[in-house]
């Protein structure tokens, strides 16, 4: 299971270990400037930490909320597989599969009871032609 960025891209754990890989390398980059060698481009540079902080987090908040859509699913589960095992077992449900299961000795026996009645008009028309005449 993965989780998902804002825009829709599927992220692996891969990912996600890459992304925190990269905001470890920025927070040891910053603790590691000296108060003199703040420039111009350090607004920049916080301003890019920020952003990738607040893409990680936006992910970590987006998994955690699929793993809590998951485990709603999840623990909705039992109670339907045990009325479904109830509903197995007892004798009156699924009364229209026991029909089903019926009418197939129905059709069975009614193609038997055709070819019964063919096979006893073919054997028994000759003698009928005798007998009217």
């Amino acid at each position: 299971m993965g989780c998902f960025s804002a825009d829709h891209k599927r992220l692996t754990p891969v990912d996600l270990r890459q992304l925190d890989a990269s905001l470890r390398n920025d927070v040891v980059y910053m603790t590691s400037l000296k108060v003199r060698s703040f420039s111009h481009s350090f607004p920049e540079h916080s301003l890019n930490i920020s952003r990738r902080q607040n893409t990680y987090t936006e992910r970590c908040i987006s998994a955690l909320r699929r793993i809590s859509t998951l485990n709603d699913d999840l623990v909705q589960l039992p109670p339907a597989l045990s009325s479904l095992q109830a509903s197995f077992r007892a004798k009156t449900s699924f009364s229209h599969m026991q029909r089903l299961h019926n009418m197939l000795y129905a059709y069975g026996a009614t193609i038997v009871e055709i070819v019964r009645r063919k096979e006893f008009c073919e054997s028994s028309t000759p003698v009928l032609i005798t007998l009217a005449f």
